[in-house]
């Protein structure tokens, strides 16, 4: 069995390490929670310009960015709601490749 201090020891390097990435790429704990505020923001906006766009127009921008959503379903009552869900980008303009959601309670 090797010696666990070593074993610590080495978590805790590439820990570290690991921290030293995340960080020299901009991924800081504010970084992220602006970015999240502005993704809140923006799709604010989309909703209401998607609430009174036309439906084929809708349609035809979903069809340019999203390559797939799946929904998971769990039963509530007699009926059912959406437990969590996926949604996959296609390639085109988009960094993150997908978003997965859920909901509590």
């Amino acid at each position: 069995m090797p010696d666990l201090s070593k074993v610590l020891g080495q978590l805790r390097e590439r820990r570290a390490s690991l921290q030293a990435e995340l960080d020299a790429a901009g991924g800081g704990k504010q970084d992220l929670d602006k970015l999240a505020k502005k993704a809140m923001a923006e799709l604010s906006r989309l909703r209401t310009h998607f609430q009174t766009a036309d439906p084929m127009k809708v349609r035809a921008v979903a069809k340019a960015v999203l390559s797939k959503i799946t929904l998971w379903w769990e039963p509530q009552g007699k009926q059912h709601r959406v437990a969590r869900g996926l949604i996959e980008f296609t390639s085109k303009g988009v960094e993150t490749p997908h978003i997965a959601c859920g909901t509590s309670g």
